[in-house]
């Protein structure tokens, strides 16, 4: 999920798994991204570490319909392996701000592949298919334009880049 970047500073230490890359979205958000892709709060037990001052998104799951814990049922079970791993490609395929995030770290050019099929894989991954925000994942990982910030990695996007993703983005929800 996405972080207010204050909040996220301040708690960071906190963070029950390894953080590979926090991206940074304009707006002062952040999305702290570990490699199972779940919340840098959350133990193994499935206990949230901030759980107390937990955001408000986070206050809501469960409460809300359409916010269902992935790893907690409402009755305060943990959930199989199957049923997280379902409501995860549901919310890949919902959570616009995670894949636009995704489309934004996509780089321009990439050896071997031609910039007609980097803007088909944006295009599905900014729509939320998990084919290509799965495709995405594994063909740009480690070339992304990551900065290492004391023990973390950040990742900054052009204003003219931001733009064009936003632009393409509006076009297909304008498509819908």
């Amino acid at each position: 999920m996405l972080f207010d970047r204050e909040f996220f500073i301040a708690h960071e230490n906190k963070a029950k798994r390894a953080i590979g890359v926090v991206f940074e979205y304009e707006g002062d958000k952040v999305y702290p991204a570990t490699a199972d892709r779940y919340c840098p709060f959350m133990g193994n037990d499935c206990k949230c570490a901030i759980y107390d001052e937990r955001p408000e998104l986070c206050r809501n799951f469960g409460v809300i319909e359409h916010l269902s814990c992935p790893y907690i049922d409402k009755e305060g079970n943990p959930r199989t392996q199957e049923e997280t791993d379902r409501i995860h490609t549901d919310q890949i395929i919902n959570d616009d701000s995670l894949n636009f995030l995704i489309a934004l770290a996509i780089p321009d050019e990439f050896k071997g592949i031609e910039t007609s099929e980097i803007e088909k894989i944006r295009k599905g991954t900014l729509s939320g298919d998990p084919f290509y925000v799965m495709a995405a994942a594994a063909i740009f990982e480690g070339v992304l334009d990551i900065k290492k910030n004391g023990g973390q990695k950040s990742i900054n996007v052009t204003k003219e880049k931001y733009e064009r993703v936003l632009k393409m983005k509006e076009e297909i929800d304008s498509e819908d």
